[in-house]
């Protein structure tokens, strides 16, 4: 197990960002793009202008301030007619993709505006539930400090742009404890070289504090969703040679060397008692009582369910 560590930090292809919808029905208005007035969903809710995303606790309230505070009023400045909601769903990151997937099915039920992840955008768009924004976007002269890498996130396969990052990205590193990990022998700055420094710097720590520390959090609950999938199981597969998806064959790659040593990592993590407990990685809050809760008081020695891992 003997896979470097990068020193770059990856912009996230995992982007947050704001989804504009036209009608969630699969109709012909749909289909084709129009954004008649008749078909306005602001008109159709009597100027009501809904907008969804994922809540819970202080879960994005960083964004709920923003909202409240500079953009609705500057909307409403312009648009005072219009009554805007916000429709915060306050369920797990793994159930939340699962319960905007049924809202968008009914134009009853479909929000106007919605947070997605990127991956989202290209299925949704391919079931007629996003508007193109390119024409929108054309007088926005925002779209331009956009980088490249970010635009990527937010086009689908037929070359239309469905989505702007409004409000955040992510970037990926490891995370540690100075102090925890100084106590445990392990120098600091710690600068591991490779897989095998990970796990004897979480080993250490495991014999110096027995239980009453996380040597090493790693997102693994199908509870958290995507950071389970991507921001410990991906993170962990750019480490090796082998990608995940064959852009020439359009393809999945279900079976490589870099599959099983990825997974070969995760298994370590646990098998040697490196890990959060079940009842902690399996909640669907996981990934907020690791940042929340066990960094801040010092009950985790390094989270590895955010960093970069490069040959």
């Amino acid at each position: 197990m003997d896979r470097n560590i990068g020193k770059k930090v990856l912009l996230a292809g995992l982007l947050i960002l704001l989804i504009l919808f036209t009608t969630a029905c699969s109709n012909s208005d749909s289909d084709t793009g129009s954004t008649d007035k008749e078909n306005d969903p602001k008109k159709a809710k009597n100027n009501e202008l809904t907008i969804t995303f994922r809540s819970g606790g202080s879960t994005n309230q960083g964004l709920i301030n923003w909202l409240n505070d500079m953009v609705i009023p500057k909307f409403n400045e312009e648009n005072p007619e219009v009554n805007v909601q916000l429709s915060p769903l306050e369920v797990s990151e793994g159930d939340y993709f699962a319960k905007v997937a049924l809202l968008l099915q009914s134009e009853d039920t479909a929000p106007d505006i919605v947070t997605e992840d990127t991956f989202m955008v290209n299925s949704d768009a391919s079931a007629g539930y996003l508007e193109a924004l390119d024409d929108r976007i054309e007088s926005w002269d925002g779209w331009d400090k956009v980088t490249d890498t970010v635009k990527k996130g937010v086009i689908a396969e037929d070359g239309n742009i469905y989505g702007v990052p409004p409000y955040n990205t992510d970037t990926r590193g490891l995370w540690y404890n100075k102090e925890l990990l100084a106590d445990a022998g392990v120098s600091v700055p710690w600068e591991p070289k490779n897989w095998d420094d990970i796990i004897n710097a979480a080993k250490a720590v495991k014999e110096t504090f027995e239980d009453d520390v996380v040597p090493m959090w790693m997102n693994s609950g199908k509870a958290t969703g995507e950071a389970t999938s991507m921001q410990t199981f991906e993170m962990l597969l750019y480490g090796t040679d082998d990608p995940l998806y064959d852009y020439e064959e359009e393809k999945w790659i279900v079976k490589s060397d870099g599959l099983v040593d990825a997974f070969k990592f995760i298994d370590t993590i646990y098998e040697e008692g490196l890990g959060p407990n079940l009842s902690q990685v399996l909640n669907g809050q996981g990934s907020s009582i690791a940042y929340q809760q066990l960094m801040p008081e010092g009950e985790t020695g390094n989270w590895a369910g955010r960093y970069v891992a490069n040959r």
